[in-house]
């Protein structure tokens, strides 16, 4: 028997995800046990978490990214430090590139990409990456690695675990093995039709604005897209970026390479003079416009030219929930399916799915699953154990009907944190790693923003929803399951659950049904019996800066040091000790 493992290594969100016939699958990002996020570094970590289960077993290894060169993946692989790290070091040390140093690089880039120097190159950086997951996995036995497209990586994981026969698989980030958008017609087989180069990448674009509003880039896109709101539409900076940036066909076109820069030196001197110009509000507001009528664009030319409406999306910009709400709206397709792990981490399962199809597997038994409740899942001794170390900070009571005292508390005005099940894949908590609220007090949405989850005022708060309270509370949607969309509140309830509504009148939620999560159904189902609102506040369980909790002793850490009122660590009700 052959278990597959699909890795990303190189750059932002590195992880694996694990393929094994006999079981589930099973995704784990690096950042969720460094506590990193968006961790950079190789997945050693992730490796050796699943090393006794792989003991005595054949392994194949599938990484995405095929163009990472040996000295990059060398780099990769033995670097230790994150975007932060990364971001002062560049400060530091990165000046303005010379012309010689620039022509040195492009003259480089040449002699790498030949025909003469990639297959050897290629050749070298395999039998390095298997030293590397030999290391880590030292009782198995490793067959093969393989090297998988990254935007492939990203469309074949959309398309599979979208279940659609017959789709279109539309790509789009900020770049990946030289491209950052890929559109390939999928029948069963995935076919490539085309694509946008690197250097005409709007989700760069985003990123420097990002970061020349002072956020971390590849990190707080989302902030942007929610201080848009604030912005005025169609404004003049919205003006100049639209005369720049535009679609032909199938394909992105950026007239002004300025503003595909990503070094330091060049947000400095292109972006951040923009911002000063035209504001911060106004600034976001301009480059979000752009980003939505530009995915619009391309989406609807490419369902107009292959008459194909069931659509499969990838690739960290599809995280742009705005964005995908007006491709809804105005391209309207049958369906969409926005793949949960829309990230870099995503690549993990597309590679996993194309070597699985390569090796004989039967996929359809993994990819039914509707929830990406892929993750670690920890036992009651394993509970008791962290429970245990924190036992001088905290009291502690077992609730035999969790959910339904859950719900009361939550009615009662409390803040609270849940934890159980299996831990979520993606960068979205959905009912197993959350903090919940009262999506009626709009007076909640400050106390979590400055007390608890320590995060810019302006950042919403998502819903949980009973998938059927949809129709009732949300105008025209679809039932998605994994906060990657917005939908508009209907304009009756929006004074009545305005905790879960930014200031544009939209939301993105997760609509629940039992066969779901049945435990998280029932909180929900509780609520609406107290309040006759099927509907919570729903934001991930962690800190600002930090990542999803993993384990139990993540859960009680945080808890302890953000001011919840109250865990439930599966049935054991957790208070901090005054």
């Amino acid at each position: 028997m052959v278990s597959i493992i699909g890795a990303k290594y190189s750059g932002h969100d590195a992880g694996i995800f694990l393929l094994e016939k006999e079981n589930e699958p099973f995704g784990l990002d690096k950042e969720r046990i460094t506590r990193q996020k968006h961790d950079i570094n190789f997945p050693y970590e992730c490796l050796e978490f699943v090393s006794n289960k792989l003991k005595g077993q054949n392994v194949v290894v599938a990484f995405s990214d095929s163009n990472v060169s040996l000295k990059s993946t060398v780099k990769e692989c033995d670097k230790n430090f994150h975007i932060k790290d990364y971001l002062s070091w560049r400060k530091e040390n990165i000046g303005e590139k010379t012309v010689k140093d620039n022509f040195t690089y492009k003259i480089a880039s040449k002699i790498y990409r030949s025909k003469l120097v990639r297959p050897f190159d290629n050749y070298l950086t395999k039998n390095y990456l298997k030293k590397k997951v030999k290391s880590c996995l030292p009782n198995s036995k490793l067959i093969d690695v393989e090297r998988y497209d990254h935007h492939l990586c990203h469309a074949a994981a959309a398309y599979h675990f979208s279940n659609f026969k017959k789709a279109l698989s539309i790509t789009l980030d900020g770049w990946g093995d030289y491209y950052c958008s890929r559109v390939f017609l999928c029948d069963d087989k995935i076919r490539y039709i085309t694509g946008t180069r690197g250097e005409d990448s709007i989700g760069q674009t985003y990123t420097s604005f990002t970061e020349a509003l002072g956020l971390t880039p590849n990190s707080d896109e989302g902030k942007v897209e929610a201080l848009a709101a604030y912005g005025a539409r169609d404004n003049d900076l919205y003006k100049k970026l639209r005369e720049e940036i535009i679609v032909e066909g199938l394909k992105i076109k950026i007239k002004n390479k300025n503003l595909v820069k990503r070094e330091l030196w060049e947000v400095e001197k292109v972006f951040k003079p923009l911002v000063q110009k035209y504001g911060d509000k106004d600034s976001a507001a301009a480059i979000q416009q752009v980003l939505e009528e530009t995915g619009v664009k391309l989406i609807q030319n490419a369902v107009d030219e292959f008459g194909i409406k069931y659509l499969c999306f990838s690739g960290g910009v599809f995280a742009n929930v705005i964005m995908n709400l007006k491709i809804f709206e105005e391209v309207k397709p049958k369906n969409m399916y926005i793949i949960p792990a829309m990230s870099d981490s995503g690549t993990s399962q597309g590679a996993v799915v194309l070597s699985a199809l390569k090796h004989g597997f039967n996929i359809s038994n993994f990819t039914k699953s509707e929830m990406p409740y892929y993750g670690p899942e920890y036992n009651e001794d394993s509970i008791k154990s962290a429970i245990e170390k924190f036992k001088d900070k905290i009291k502690v009571q077992i609730s035999e009907d969790w959910t339904k005292h859950a719900a009361e508390l939550i009615e009662k005005g409390n803040v609270i944190g849940i934890y159980h099940g299996k831990m979520e894949y993606g960068p979205r908590a959905l009912g197993n790693r959350s903090i919940l609220a009262d999506p009626r007090d709009i007076k909640v949405k400050d106390v979590i923003n400055h007390t608890i989850k320590r995060r810019v005022w302006y950042q919403p708060f998502c819903p949980s929803v009973l998938e059927s309270e949809r129709q009732r509370l949300f105008e025209n949607s679809y039932k998605h399951k994994h906060m990657a969309i917005a939908f508009y509140v209907k304009e009756k309830y929006r004074d009545k659950i305005p905790a879960i509504m930014h200031i544009d009148g939209t939301a993105r939620p997760q609509f629940v049904e039992k066969k779901d999560n049945p435990n998280y159904f029932s909180l929900l189902s509780r609520f609406k019996k107290l309040t006759n609102y099927g509907i919570l506040l729903n934001t991930s369980f962690n800190l600002h800066g930090r990542t999803i909790v993993m384990t139990p002793e993540d859960a009680l850490q945080d808890f302890i040091d953000c001011g919840l009122d109250y865990l439930f660590l599966e049935k054991y009700l957790i208070k901090v000790k005054k």
